[in-house]
This record gives C-alpha cells, sequence and structure tokens, in this order.
C-alpha cells in the first residue's frame, strides 16, 4: 500500500531534482549558490532513498 502511495510521488521527486538540477547549471562555476544547490540535491536524494528503503521493509 505505501509502495504504491511512494511510487505515486515519484513524478514530483523527480520534477524537483530536474528543476534543481536546471537551477544549479544556471550558475556560474564560481557562484557559491552552486555549492548550496548541489548539498540540497544531495539532502533530497538521500532523504528519498531512505524513505524507499524504510517502505520496502
Amino acid at each position: 500500500m505505501f509502495q504504491h502511495q511512494l511510487a505515486g510521488k515519484h513524478p514530483a521527486f523527480y520534477s524537483a531534482t530536474r528543476l534543481g538540477r536546471n537551477l544549479k547549471d544556471r550558475c556560474t562555476k564560481s557562484d557559491p549558490e552552486r555549492d548550496i544547490l548541489q548539498q540540497m540535491l544531495d539532502d533530497l536524494k538521500n532523504k528519498w532513498n531512505s524513505v524507499r528503503s524504510v517502505v520496502s521493509k
């Protein structure tokens, strides 16, 4: 049941990560926001994977 609900949220996760990557790619290499965006993307991915692993148990 929870796996099905989580699968329904995957498009939102994918969209958020895609938008974040696009923002990061628009930053210049020396832009401090680039590192912040990368950290946010990494945190989102780690949290998503944690939730997926808990639900799959």
